[in-house]
């Protein structure tokens, strides 16, 4: 009764679409009387598959394909040309066998090859092991050592290139030279800290002279070394010599110094 009002329902609704009423229907079940039962409640004629099946299939396929099983292997394969009732499930393993099944066997293929490559370059590594004699040892940490050697080369000669140039100082000195100031003696220490010491000799009118000297001479050496930015007049050391018998001039001795960078 159940199957009856379904299979109604499905005639009304296909023969809307269709706009036909020539259907056939077909009943396969394990008892033949069941087509003659179905046929009198629906008043239409219910053929039974069950005495039509000319090729049955195996038992695997019969039970995934369910009631699809009635029809021939020909109609359900992928590769029919023409069109045909074909199970998607089944379609979908059927063309995917093929691929998986190539695709393990390169899979294999390959895992076979690397594994002998592995086990050969295995023995290969452990052959050189053993067989590495004494003097390619001692080859080895020579060239350790004369790498070691190179980097504390090249590192001294970094520390050598990053300090300051002796004569580029002096030029930069003499460049910040004001008239009425002359060097009279210069050194430069290198060791702990790169400095720079000054002794000159300083000729002014009066006092007032003297400091516009030393103010001239702070601002320009600002500008050549960074080290005497925060060099100010009264960090200069500075004497008065004797007149030598000049009276409009003074002499003073000046001495400072300040860090290189």
């Amino acid at each position: 009764s159940a199957l009856n009002y379904e299979i109604n329902q499905s005639l009304y609704l296909f023969s809307q679409k269709a706009r036909t009423d020539q259907i056939q229907i077909h009943l396969l079940s394990p008892e033949p009387s069941n087509a003659g039962k179905l046929s009198d409640l629906m008043e239409r004629d219910v053929s039974d598959l069950g005495d039509k099946i000319q090729k049955p299939m195996d038992d695997e396929t019969t039970e995934r394909l369910s009631v699809i099983s009635a029809f021939d292997t020909r109609d359900l394969s992928p590769y029919a040309s023409f069109l045909s009732l074909t199970h998607t499930q089944l379609k979908k393993d059927l063309e995917w066998k093929p691929i998986q099944l190539v695709g393990i066997f390169i899979g294999l293929i390959m895992l076979t090859i690397l594994g002998v490559e592995s086990l050969f370059l295995h023995r290969l590594s452990l052959s050189q092991n053993v067989f590495m004699s004494r003097s390619e040892i001692q080859a080895q940490a020579g060239a350790d050592e004369i790498l070691q050697r190179y980097d504390e080369s090249l590192d001294l000669m970094t520390r050598e290139a990053q300090r300051p140039s002796l004569q580029q100082s002096i030029i930069k000195m003499v460049k910040s030279l004001p008239s009425g100031i002359q060097i009279r003696e210069l050194t430069v220490e290198l060791e702990n800290g790169p400095q720079l010491g000054m002794k000159g000799l300083v000729t002014a009118r009066n006092p007032i002279h003297f400091r516009n000297l030393l103010a001239q001479f702070l601002d320009r050496l600002k500008i050549y070394f960074e080290g005497c930015r925060n060099l100010r007049i009264q960090n200069i050391d500075f004497e008065v010599l004797e007149n030598n018998g000049n009276s409009t001039l003074q002499t003073y001795l000046i001495q400072f110094g300040f860090d290189l960078p």
